[in-house]
């Protein structure tokens, strides 16, 4: 039986149910030539792996990660004429806000775990080849801006993000080497990235160390400080919070820069959710704190600020309520502007 290749070019801005297996999906992201359809197919085995496997952590079951998205990831390297932008976005998982998205209800600690699990998992067994990759997009060549550069680094800072999940002997060495050698803000910024988000203690030593190093390379770069602060946002190790306070009280930060705000707390509240959405409730009174001194300020960016509170009827019954209990609580505040 053929395996139909749908929405080439994606030719129809609908969502499509249709009945594929998972080896028809593997098919399609190993040889399908269109650059949607065979997207789709990525995203939707992924998605399909996923989804099954937080059933299986929310009944305590051991996690593992069917062959059949190895296959496709290998099918996917082995490619030939290979377009690395497309490359790139076929071996990139969905985000966890994508997971959260598609949930009618949202497991914040099934879906953070699962995917951690799967690019650990895609990581080691696939190891060897993303050094290969790694190796072959690296150049010490002076940087340029083209679309042939940007797909090389995206496609090789990919391939870092997975052999640091694996962690691999080496790994680590090859993250801090590039955060050195790097000649453009890219490269440092996805390995400084890709190190906070390691919860290795010697990761975790050498982050404090990078972190000082590029606050002191560019303090007198506000826009270029705005990406400091949101990698230390979006950081998913534990204590976000309580990072996210004390950033507040950097000389760096100014509660009446909109840039500066949307960088540090939307990004915390927004890209942030397995620290923002702790059982305690924590981040909702942070955020509902943040946004009643905002009013008073910029309401605009108040009002946008809240949007994370917003999506609470996709939460289970204890989350739920107490986003709704901050919400009601800036909702009744006094002279809160119309």
């Amino acid at each position: 039986h053929p395996t139909p290749s749908l929405l080439q070019g994606f030719s129809a801005p609908v969502k499509l149910d249709f009945s594929y297996s998972e080896k028809d999906l593997v098919l399609l992201m190993s040889k399908d030539l269109d650059g949607f359809s065979c997207w789709n197919a990525c995203q939707e085995l992924a998605i399909r792996i996923m989804t099954e496997m937080q059933h299986d952590y929310r009944l305590n079951k051991k996690l593992i990660l069917k062959s059949n998205l190895y296959d496709a990831f290998l099918g996917v390297m082995n490619r030939p004429n290979k377009d690395k932008a497309m490359q790139a976005l076929l071996l990139t998982l969905p985000s966890e806000l994508i997971m959260t998205e598609i949930s009618n209800e949202i497991d914040i600690e099934a879906i953070h775990t699962v995917r951690a699990f799967v690019l650990s998992e895609l990581g080691k067994k696939l190891n060897s080849y993303w050094n290969k990759i790694y190796e072959s997009n690296s150049t010490s060549k002076k940087y340029i801006f083209n679309a042939k550069e940007v797909s090389q680094r995206s496609l090789k800072n990919l391939a870092l993000s997975y052999l640091v999940r694996s962690k691999s002997e080496g790994s680590l060495r090859t993250v801090e080497n590039q955060i050195i050698k790097s000649n453009n803000m890219t490269d440092r910024l996805a390995a400084l990235n890709i190190l906070v988000n390691d919860n290795r203690k010697s990761s975790i030593d050498l982050s404090k160390k990078y972190l000082n190093k590029f606050y002191l390379d560019y303090k007198d770069e506000p826009l270029v400080l705005n990406q400091w602060f949101q990698v230390q946002a979006s950081c998913s190790l534990p204590g976000g919070l309580s990072r996210v306070r004390t950033l507040m009280e950097h000389s760096a930060f100014d509660f009446n820069n909109p840039n500066k705000i949307r960088s540090l707390i939307g990004v915390f509240c927004t890209n942030n959710p397995m620290n923002f959405h702790c059982d305690r409730g924590d981040g909702y009174e942070f955020l509902a704190d943040q946004v009643l001194a905002l009013d008073k300020l910029n309401p605009q960016i108040a009002a946008r600020l809240l949007s994370p509170l917003t999506r609470w009827r996709k939460f289970p019954k204890n989350r739920r309520n107490l986003m709704k209990n901050q919400l009601s609580r800036v909702v009744l505040e006094n002279d809160l502007s119309g």
